[in-house]
C-alpha cells in the first residue's frame, strides 16, 4: 500500500436468514413465520427468534419477500392534506411499519371533480396491496363503493358511523369533549362557548355532542349564541372567536373544536386585550404541536395518533392475510394541560 493512500474496509455482510435460523435454532420457515407475524407461533419461539435477528442485525431481503408472497408489502394511504398535518401522517407511517408495510402518501383533493381518478390509476399501476382512507376520504360513498367493486382491501379511519362499510377505527371524541367541558364547568365556568368544526366531519359532530352532553349533565342549557360554527382552520377559529367576545354577556370559557381554531381564539383575544386564563379560559382539541408553540400554551385534548394508525394498519393487514377481523373499538384521548 502506498504512504498517503486511504484504507478502506470491505463492507460486513448483511447477515441471512439462515444464520437467524441456527442461532434460534429454528427452522427457515419459522423465522420467515415469525418476521412475517404469521398466526400459531409459539411465544417463545417467536422471541427466541425476534432476539437473534435483533442481535445479528437482520434484515430481510424485500424483493424477495415480495416475490415470495405475490404481495408488495406496500400499503397505500390516502388523505387531504389541508385535513391532516404532517405530524399526523408520520404517525401512521411509524404504524405501517411496525407491521412490516412501507407506506405511500396519496394526496387528495376531494373538492376537485374528478379527485377519484387518480386513485384509481394509483390502484392500477402502483400495486398497493390495502389502502388506509382518514377523512373525509373515508366517509365519501362513491369511493367506498368502488373500491368494494374492484376488490382493494381498505380500513377506514373515521368518525362517521361505519354502517355498510366496516372495517372501521374510530376515536372517542364525544367522550373526550365531554371531559373537556366538565372540566371547564370545575373550574367554574357556566357560560363556555363552543367553536363547532368542519361540518362535513364525524369528528365535529362527535364533538359538539360532548359539550352538548356535558352541560346537559351539570342542567345548564345549550346557548345558541354561544356556538359558533367553524372549518378546522386558524381564521374560522378567529372569525368565530369575535363574535363570541363581542356579545353583550361574552363568555368566560372558548372550547374550540380544534388547536388551529383555539389559537385563532388566542389571537381574538389578545387583540381586544382580554387576558388569557385571567378573563377567559381557551382549549383546543388534537394535542397538536401547535397547542405548545401558542402563548399562553393550550389545554387539549391529546389524540392518540400512532394507537389509530397502528391499529388501523392492523386491521388492514389482518385482511390482507385472510385472518378473522372486526371492527376495532374507538381509541382513548387524553387531556393535556
Amino acid at each position: 500500500m502506498r504512504a498517503g493512500m486511504a484504507t478502506r474496509t470491505r463492507p460486513k455482510a448483511r447477515a441471512t436468514i439462515h444464520e437467524v435460523a441456527r442461532a434460534a435454532g429454528v427452522s427457515i420457515k419459522t423465522v420467515s413465520r415469525v418476521l412475517n407475524r404469521e398466526p400459531n407461533v409459539r411465544p417463545e419461539t417467536s422471541e427466541r427468534v425476534t432476539r437473534a435477528a435483533a442481535k445479528l442485525r437482520y434484515t430481510p431481503n424485500i424483493a424477495a419477500r415480495r416475490l415470495a408472497s405475490h404481495g408488495s408489502f406496500l400499503i397505500g394511504l390516502l388523505f387531504e392534506p389541508s385535513n391532516h398535518p404532517s405530524t399526523y401522517i408520520a404517525e401512521v407511517q411509524r404504524g405501517a411499519m411496525r407491521q412490516g408495510y412501507d407506506l405511500l402518501l396519496h394526496p387528495c383533493q376531494t373538492s376537485d371533480a374528478d379527485w377519484m381518478e387518480p386513485v384509481e390509476r394509483l390502484i392500477r399501476q402502483s400495486a398497493v396491496d390495502g389502502l388506509i382512507l382518514t377523512s373525509p376520504i373515508s366517509d365519501s360513498v362513491p369511493m367506498l363503493r368502488a373500491l368494494r367493486e374492484n376488490g382493494t382491501p381498505f380500513v377506514r379511519i373515521s368518525q362517521a358511523k361505519p354502517g355498510a362499510h366496516p372495517p372501521c377505527v374510530r376515536v372517542n371524541d364525544e367522550e373526550a369533549a365531554a371531559a373537556m367541558t366538565h372540566h371547564l364547568l370545575d373550574l367554574g365556568h357556566r357560560r363556555i362557548g363552543f367553536v363547532i368544526g368542519r361540518a362535513t366531519h364525524g369528528s365535529s359532530v362527535d364533538r359538539l355532542r360532548g359539550f352538548r352532553r356535558a352541560l346537559a349533565d351539570a342542567r345548564i342549557p345549550v346557548s345558541d349564541d354561544l356556538l359558533e360554527q367553524g372549518d378546522y382552520t386558524f381564521e374560522s377559529g378567529y372569525q368565530a372567536a369575535r363574535h363570541l367576545l363581542t356579545h353583550p354577556q361574552r363568555p368566560t370559557a372558548i372550547f374550540a373544536s380544534n388547536d388551529e381554531m383555539a389559537a385563532g381564539v388566542l389571537l381574538a383575544a389578545h387583540e381586544r386585550g382580554i387576558e388569557i386564563p385571567a378573563e377567559i379560559s381557551v382549549c383546543g382539541f388534537d394535542g397538536a404541536p401547535l397547542s405548545e408553540q401558542v402563548w399562553p400554551q393550550l389545554t387539549t385534548v391529546a389524540q392518540p395518533v400512532l394507537e389509530v394508525a397502528a391499529l388501523a394498519t392492523e386491521l388492514l393487514v389482518r385482511r390482507l392475510r385472510d385472518e378473522d377481523y372486526m371492527e376495532i373499538g374507538r381509541a382513548s384521548c387524553r387531556e393535556r394541560v
